[in-house]
């Protein structure tokens, strides 16, 4: 098993979000990748059968590692205040599905 921060659900889709205070190491999304597969392997009640998206947040992004978390396929957030802001993926960004 493996932590996950936080967990979005609804009937069809799941999605895996990790938090982190700063996204400035691709070693961050490289370890998320990692859980995404043991999620997949061995999901939780609210991810068995579900198409499972993943995603990274911060509260300050670095450019390069946030170009690489698309890369990898994850959406990225971004925490502004009291907001969250889903921060627009490059053109043709398709996110993987695991």
């Amino acid at each position: 098993m493996t932590d996950i921060d936080i967990l979005l659900s609804n009937t069809d889709t799941a999605m895996a979000v990790e938090v982190k205070r700063k996204l400035d190491s691709k070693e961050e999304v490289k370890d998320h990748l990692k859980r995404m597969e043991l999620i997949r392997k061995h999901p939780p009640a609210e991810v068995a059968g579900k198409k499972l998206l993943g995603a990274m947040a911060g509260g300050v992004v670095d450019f390069d590692v946030r170009c690489y978390a698309y890369e990898s396929g994850f959406f990225v957030l971004e925490l502004t205040g009291e907001m969250v802001e889903l921060l627009p993926p490059p053109e043709g960004f398709v996110p993987k599905q695991w």
